[in-house]
């Protein structure tokens, strides 16, 4: 996802794959809601990178005048999420110019549904377990198994 080009040529080298990753969910957010309000775990989850990374990116960004980052602080509960633009002219300019699309209709696809193999183990042919006695123990206290003593 690092290489998915949401940052100009120019700027590219100064981020790690990662980072870029970071970097191309920020500007997907910021293009479709104006600015991107998901916390560093959720940029993280969707970028594959650790919250580290992100926290990096973000301070990397920041130095370099490319993002402005408010926070967002609550009285007597837990901070929201800060929200993060882009400041940079050139980078809006550029993602304008040559991304048009970005953010646009982008959804992860994750995992599609394994098929089914025909085999269903110890449930029903619907799914669901069966709940008859014949296919459990009979709720009693079993014995233990006796082994004999190896003769020799």
């Amino acid at each position: 996802m690092g290489d998915m080009a949401a940052l100009p040529p120019n700027m590219r080298d100064r981020f790690t794959e990662g980072e870029r990753a970071v970097l191309y969910i920020v500007a997907s957010d910021s293009r479709q809601h104006g600015s991107c309000g998901s916390s560093v775990k959720e940029i993280g989850d969707r970028a594959g990178v650790g919250a580290t990374t992100v926290r990096n990116a973000l301070r990397r960004a920041r130095h370099l005048g490319l993002l402005d980052i408010t926070d967002r602080p609550q009285w007597r509960a837990r901070h929201l999420p800060n929200l993060v633009k882009i400041q940079c002219r050139r980078w809006l300019a550029w993602l304008k110019k040559f991304r048009p699309n970005l953010g646009i209709k982008f959804c992860p696809t994750g995992f599609k549904k394994a098929a089914s193999s025909g085999t269903f183990g110890n449930k029903q042919k619907g799914g669901q377990p069966s709940y008859s006695r014949a296919d459990g123990p009979s709720g009693r206290f079993q014995r233990f198994a006796r082994r004999k003593p190896p003769s020799g």
